[in-house]
């Protein structure tokens, strides 16, 4: 059993395993359906891919397919993604080739689009290597051809022979070699980075000719060998694609997936999927993760309000049967119970002053899960700030206080002055209030604005408790 899995046995664990940038593998105990709070939208993507979910068989056979996992940084996509990979691999549906762009030991530092190009191919040769394929020889000829070709090549490494003397011949070592070399000048510095990316932008048309004739080689054994219908990629990690990276890997029509002739599903930012200029009709299928919509939209501003938004700091009591969410109408408990029970996979309620199973009261959780928006990374950053300022070993109502106010301090300190007002006139502006552009699209990014199911925005509800934002508030008015 994965030791994450243990009931933790103090509050320090408890806080040891709060790390937010880990996603959950397939199969993980503590993860939570949150379909009641969301549109976790596997099922369409089965249907676009050519499965059929009921009898867990591929119906349709697909030359090349693309689509995106899209969403803010931190819903969960890297964790969904894992549950899909698991679920469409086997015999009757893919072979799934899974790829971490972050974790992928091709590239080094900064997240390029080249990168992804190298780990896609070293992942695929390591995963037919596994299932005991070899595609050296005719499969592999062209793509060591396009890496000889280069005006430039790899310095040899010390105890390896050169590439040259490798390369051609019976293609005995395959191309495996090949992508050592090249993986290891990509990370050797900023030179062998610049030398290798110029490589793959200035002839990438034949390098995807090149690995289209692995692919449809790769595809052709696999079904031969019982090993699956088809093969499938799925790759994480690449919305951390930034820059222009990210707008050329996105927003243009060259995008590098879509010239290959395979299957790939694979995650993205949030903002791309956006018009104007948005890339959904490059794409066959996109998933939108969001946050849990846990309330309907309203404004902030309306008279009935205030006295919740200093609920959300003084932590005002009510009704222990009900979910507490100060910051909004009436919550939809569903969804709020989806988070409760985030908490509790992580934190047992034994760790609660007052325990919430055994008093009923479930203010402290619902205090944490109203502020977190229903973003699953925030709640988690919440519950890490909640241990920094617990005084004991047990989350108190000082201590949830504290982390509100302390979250709420990390969004003040990337938030510029015209923001404030921006993001209050989303909230006041209704559901269709969605004014695209850089500065959306910056607040998007960074959390500042959350965008739910149904396509309407919200400003996170930490944000909500800052003086800057309530004296912006005043400032704007209702909407008509």
């Amino acid at each position: 059993m994965n030791v994450n899995e243990l009931p933790p046995r103090d509050l320090w664990e408890v806080a040891r395993r709060l790390k937010h940038d880990e996603p959950l593998d397939a199969g993980d105990s503590r993860w939570v359906d949150t379909s009641p709070g969301r549109i976790l939208g596997h099922e369409r993507l089965y249907r676009s891919l050519g499965v059929d979910a009921r009898t867990w068989t591929l119906r349709i056979d697909r030359a090349r397919h693309c689509s995106l996992f899209s969403g803010h940084r931190g819903t969960g996509k890297s964790t969904e993604l894992r549950r899909v990979a698991a679920q469409l691999h086997g015999p009757d549906l893919f072979r799934v080739v899974f790829m971490d762009a972050l974790r992928e030991p091709a590239g080094g530092g900064r997240l390029q689009t080249h990168d992804i190009s190298l780990g896609l191919s070293r992942r695929l040769f390591i995963e037919l290597e596994q299932e005991g394929l070899s595609l050296a020889g005719d499969g592999t000829r062209a793509l060591e051809a396009w890496f000889r070709n280069q005006p430039h090549q790899p310095p040899a490494r010390a105890g390896s022979a050169p590439s040259e003397a490798r390369l051609g011949g019976n293609g005995t070592h395959g191309v495996g070699p090949i992508l050592d070399d090249w993986i290891a000048w990509n990370r050797s510095g900023i030179a062998g980075r610049e030398a290798v990316a110029a490589a793959f932008s200035d002839g990438f048309d034949g390098f995807a000719d090149a690995f289209n004739r692995v692919l449809a080689m790769a595809r052709r054994r696999l079904k031969e060998e019982g090993m699956g219908r088809d093969l499938l990629f799925v790759l994480d990690g690449i919305d951390r694609l930034d820059g222009e990276d990210g707008r050329s890997f996105f927003g243009g029509q060259n995008h590098p997936l879509r010239r290959m002739d395979g299957i790939f599903v694979h995650c993205a930012p949030v903002q791309p999927i956006r018009p104007p200029g948005g890339v959904q009709p490059l794409f066959d299928h996109v998933v939108r993760l969001a946050p849990l919509t846990l309330h309907e939209k309203f404004d902030p501003g309306s008279p009935s309000l205030p006295v919740r938004l200093q609920g959300l700091i003084a932590g005002q009591r009510r009704a222990p049967s009900q979910p507490r969410f100060e910051l909004g109408p009436i919550p939809i408990p569903a969804a709020h119970d989806a988070m409760r029970r985030m908490i509790l996979q992580r934190a047992p309620a034994r760790f609660f002053d007052p325990d919430p199973v055994e008093t009923g009261d479930w203010t402290l959780l619902d205090r944490l899960v109203g502020a977190s928006g229903g973003h699953p990374r925030d709640l988690m950053r919440l519950l890490d700030h909640a241990f920094g300022h617990a005084t004991r070993e047990r989350f108190d109502g000082e201590a949830v206080t504290e982390a509100i106010r302390s979250l709420a301090g990390e969004y003040r300190r990337i938030l510029e002055p015209d923001d404030y007002r921006l993001l209050a006139e989303i909230d006041r502006g209704g559901v269709r209030c969605t004014p695209h552009g850089e500065a959306t699209s910056r607040l998007l990014s960074n959390l500042a604005l959350l965008e739910y199911d149904g396509d309407w925005w919200q400003s996170h509800p930490v944000i909500r408790t800052l003086p800057a934002y309530r004296a912006a508030l005043e400032k704007v008015p209702a909407a008509g």
